[in-house]
């Protein structure tokens, strides 16, 4: 319950301390934790907006007090042309800022703002690096338009490529999270009156960091991470695979057709297309970053370079970013500055079946791994791959070459401000 007004929270998270058993509070307040713990256990309590508590628990029922942030209140919130205190702010926006992001490896920042701000929501629908993802703020606001909102970094709306209800280019993608001073997501039609149409579907105000007062600071940062399929489901081996399909044949009336196939040293083929399919993908992120200011100026240069392995085998991704944030105070009310970013970003992706932003289809290659028989070798004998290019088996088609390279495009984009206080 809320500690100064008793009310119920609904949704907040319980979850017993050292093991990964969690459930939610539903709309009473109230939850059961199923568990084979003893008494006492501590249970820590979570709740968007309020602070997270530990209490140690001896019997039930046990009734939690969770209080509010308060100090929220004394943040401030970037809009379009200026700030504002929140307790100022009439308008729905939810701050992420560099802290709560920090320490947690991603290529991309729409893979860290997920669960960070209330009423947005964030689906990665094919699994693919570099793909746009569903972004979604306060839900679905069109049914045959995009729902794409608006990305604005450092003052200038990005380009993203939005076309109905698909977005070919990932804007976020191509700014390294160790830039990211803040994010604020504005969600209700205030934004409009700045933004206009573009933000019928909310906007998302992408602040980089500048240099602060003092010597020159020079930050290095890395991480490697793995990746591996998991909770796949068991397959037939070949010998299951013929017994059953020939059991099949004869509960239909028909004559069994199905075989082993020998190689020409007597094994016998037995694929294991999750093997062919998936590996163990290993990531790397090196971010290095000097910064600095005068009492007149202020900079920020930043190099990174990424290097991510999907679990496909055919889905990898390089990436290299910089950026130069300079700023120069030329009078007490004339600012000269530029920012400016540099991306170059080379990914391989595998055949999704699917246009961007749907989800995956019939003849994706992760599909293919249900729907090839295990007693096809991948190879013939000579090396030769012995899946014909466009030759149906199951669903969907089995495509010798399911993968595709690409550079992303160059995007320019300038912005010129002149504010008078």
């Amino acid at each position: 319950v809320d500690a100064r007004t008793k009310e119920p929270l609904a949704g907040a998270v319980v979850q017993i301390e050292g093991v990964t058993n969690q459930t939610q509070t539903d709309a009473d307040g109230k939850f059961n934790l199923v568990t084979g713990q003893s008494f006492p256990y501590n249970l820590i309590v979570s709740y968007l907006g309020y602070e997270k508590q530990k209490v140690t628990v001896s019997g039930s029922p046990v009734t939690v007090e969770l209080k509010e942030i308060t100090n929220e209140l004394s943040g401030i919130v970037v809009t379009g042309y200026n700030t504002q205190k929140k307790q100022d702010f009439t308008g729905s926006a939810a701050r992420v800022s560099a802290k709560q992001i920090a320490n947690r490896p991603a290529q991309s920042f729409d893979q860290l703002i997920g669960g960070q701000a209330a009423g947005v929501n964030i689906v990665q629908p094919s699994g693919v690096l570099n793909a746009a993802p569903v972004f979604r703020i306060r839900g679905v606001n069109s049914i045959s338009s995009g729902i794409y909102p608006l990305i604005v970094i450092d003052g200038v709306p990005s380009f993203t490529g939005q076309q109905g209800g698909n977005v070919g280019n990932n804007p976020l993608s191509n700014l390294n999270p160790g830039d990211i001073e803040s994010i604020d997501v504005l969600k209700d039609a205030s934004a409009t009156a700045i933004y206009g149409s573009r933000a019928a579907n909310g906007v998302v105000v992408v602040t980089t960091k500048k240099g602060r007062s003092g010597k020159t600071k020079v930050n290095y940062d890395a991480w490697v991470n793995v990746s591996t399929p998991a909770n796949l489901p068991e397959l037939l081996d070949a010998s299951q695979y013929v017994a059953i399909k020939n059991e099949a044949m004869v509960n239909a009336g028909r004559q069994p057709g199905f075989a082993l196939q020998t190689r020409s040293d007597g094994s016998t083929v037995n694929t294991n297309w999750y093997d062919v399919a998936y590996h163990n993908g290993v990531s790397q992120n090196h971010n290095v970053s000097f910064s600095g200011a005068t009492e007149a100026t202020n900079y920020f240069i930043s190099l990174a370079y990424g290097k991510q392995n999907g679990i496909l085998r055919t889905n990898d991704q390089d990436q290299k970013t910089a950026r130069i944030n300079l700023e120069h105070k030329l009078f007490n009310n004339i600012t000269l500055g530029t920012h400016i970013g540099y991306n170059n970003t080379l990914g391989r992706g595998p055949a999704t079946g699917s246009l961007p932003g749907q989800y995956i289809g019939t003849d994706a290659l992760s599909r293919m791994t249900y729907v090839l028989p295990p007693n096809v070798a991948v190879y013939n004998e000579d090396g030769s791959y012995n899946i014909q290019d466009k030759q149906r088996v199951g669903y969907g088609a089995n495509n010798a070459n399911a993968a595709s390279a690409g550079y992303v495009g160059n995007i320019n984009a300038y912005n010129l401000q002149l504010i008078l206080d």
